[in-house]
């Protein structure tokens, strides 16, 4: 490690490289960030992507997001996940489909997801439907309700109806209750009613078990 340390200090960007890996792969950021800077600076995707994850945990996302739009630039996919997530969550949609739509148009999922959930939030329910579909019909679980609301949002009740049911198998209160909505926009109010009472149900038991757990 000294010598790690020598060379990295005496200008070896290799060395400054894998010294702020080990650095940051320990948890100590501030002698990794340095390190890892000045080889990002120097335009590495990969040092730009560890940097950007690094500040990203620490919630300093201004400063990371140019490193992570850095590596996503150089091919770098999980900055590109990483920077979109965050884009999305600042309501920067079109920024956030520059990186998505070409991955997800190659066929990586996450990328579909993303996408997916990106033009729903932007009220572009048709244009998401088929990235939410190809994930549903690739069996992954967490697209089911959102396809459910997709069609729903859509006006599509029916459609939208054995999507959330599936998901509301599992006992989840959010797809119980777009279950319960879908179910009284369809006019069956006595099914829908049922469902929000399971919730009010759910609710009360868990408040009991919480009241009680504190007692103890």
């Amino acid at each position: 490690m000294p010598y790690l340390r020598r060379a990295a200090d005496n200008g070896d960007d290799s060395a400054a490289l894998l010294l702020g890996m080990h650095f940051s792969d320990e948890g100590r950021r501030d002698e990794s960030e340095p390190y890892l800077r000045r080889v990002a600076d120097g335009g590495h995707g990969g040092a730009s992507l560890i940097l950007g994850m690094d500040l990203r945990s620490e919630s300093r996302y201004a400063e990371a997001e140019p490193y992570l739009r850095q590596a996503a630039d150089a091919g770098e996919n999980g900055a590109a996940f990483l920077l979109a997530a965050d884009l999305i969550d600042q309501e920067r949609h079109a920024e956030a489909e520059h990186y998505l739509r070409p991955r997800a148009d190659g066929g990586d999922d996450e990328a579909g997801l993303l996408l997916g959930m990106s033009l729903d939030k932007q009220a572009r329910h048709a244009e998401a439907e088929p990235y939410l579909r190809r994930l549903v019909e690739r069996g992954y679980g967490s697209a089911v309700l959102l396809l459910g609301m997709n069609l729903d949002a859509q006006g599509r009740h029916v459609e939208a109806e054995p999507h959330l049911r599936q998901a509301a198998g599992g006992g989840d209160p959010g797809a119980l209750l777009m279950l319960a909505v879908n179910l009284l926009r369809q006019g069956r109010r006595k099914e829908g009613s049922h469902q929000l009472d399971q919730i009010i149900a759910m609710g009360n038991k868990s408040a009991s078990s919480s009241t009680g757990s504190t007692a103890q």
